[in-house]
């Protein structure tokens, strides 16, 4: 299941970035917005299935996988950059 999370949060943040890049065609705006839309995306995810996890609200999030939603952030966050520097920054009409 973290991996479908991970990979929606990969794409959402991707596309969104992407748009912005092409109607504003300023990169370092749509760099921030890539790292806003994942660690939201992923700080809100992690904290709902925290709560819905008996298991980690026993034994605590080290001891089950929910934790790797969160250091997930700065590994799609880097992708998302890796895959702007590809992108055109000018407006397509």
């Amino acid at each position: 299941m973290n991996y479908v999370i991970l990979l929606c949060s990969l794409v959402l943040s991707t596309l969104g970035s992407v748009l912005l890049l092409k109607k504003k065609s300023h990169k370092r705006l749509s760099m921030l917005l890539a790292l806003v839309l994942n660690a939201s995306l992923l700080g809100t995810l992690t904290w709902i299935s925290y709560r819905m996890s008996a298991e980690a609200t026993v034994f605590g999030i080290g001891q089950t996988n929910v934790y790797e939603l969160i250091f997930a952030i700065p590994i799609l966050t880097w992708f998302n950059f890796i895959i702007l520097q590809f992108v055109p920054s000018t407006e397509m009409e």
